[in-house]
């Protein structure tokens, strides 16, 4: 299946693909997390991802035809 990813703010400095949005196929039943770290984004460093403007975790499961977004974690208060 095929997803499309996008990488924003200072953790796109993981990623080592220059396209963007990065296109990439997974196998069915593939992860936000096997995602994150097929990217070279460390699963610990911290980061959150959405998909269709609802925040998703490691262990979601993606579906043909994902737009995943990985951005850096949002603090304020």
């Amino acid at each position: 299946m095929d997803i499309v990813v996008t990488v924003h703010g200072t953790i796109r400095s993981y990623v080592q693909v220059d396209e963007e949005p990065i296109r990439l196929a997974v196998a069915e039943g593939s992860t936000v997390g096997d995602v994150v770290e097929r990217l070279g984004i460390p699963l610990e460093r911290g980061w959150n991802a959405g998909i269709g403007g609802k925040l998703v975790s490691a262990g979601d499961v993606l579906h043909d035809g994902d737009q995943l977004s990985v951005f850096d974690v949002i603090g304020g208060g």
